[in-house]
């Protein structure tokens, strides 16, 4: 987990450790130094929801302090301890969530365990200068491939699950055959 430098960045961290915070204890209280950092009171709303926490289509830089500097070493712990990530019970079937944005895609690997959905594993990966120019749809099941080929150790010869927020991707389930490469495999 790299040190955001942007704005954007640091909007990206909080949203992935956002979906774990069901196991992070007194989440609010931890990252709130590092909401801090984004002031964004004194960003316009309207550059705000346009660009992403960009002021004029620039980046707006972070300063850090010691205790934002603190909130993000604790977060990074927080998020590799056992508080957060389950070893893989196969007995359990397993489900892979995956999302993908402008910059990548990433995906996590969970288990009901104990009647509680656990995180097993993580997974991110930025785009190839290729990848960046695919349509939407194509940028969420690259996510779904490259995350299921990243798990096939725990996955294959399996039933698991996929979740996805990308509704297009039910087309796949009436196509009879897939002709991209990367699909397939070629």
């Amino acid at each position: 987990m790299t040190k955001p430098q942007t704005i954007a960045d640091l909007q990206r961290l909080l949203g992935m450790t956002n979906y774990s915070r069901a196991y992070i204890p007194h989440y609010a209280e931890v990252v709130r130094p590092l909401y801090s950092l984004m002031n964004l009171k004194e960003v316009p709303s309207s550059a705000r929801k346009r660009s992403n926490g960009a002021v004029d289509g620039k980046k707006v830089m972070l300063t850090w302090n010691s205790e934002a500097e603190l909130a993000f070493e604790r977060l990074k712990e927080v998020m590799c301890s056992d508080l957060v990530l389950s070893l893989p019970h196969f007995e359990h079937e397993f489900i892979v969530t995956s999302d993908a944005s402008d910059h990548g895609y990433g995906a996590v690997l969970e288990q009901y365990i104990d009647e509680r959905l656990r995180i097993i594993a993580y997974f991110s990966k930025s785009y190839t200068s290729a990848q960046r120019n695919y349509a939407t749809s194509e940028k969420e099941l690259l996510g779904v491939v490259m995350a299921v080929e990243h798990w096939k150790a725990y996955l294959y010869g399996r039933k698991f699950i996929i979740f996805t927020d990308h509704q297009t991707l039910t087309w796949l389930l009436t196509k009879k055959t897939l002709t991209h490469d990367w699909i397939v495999g070629k």
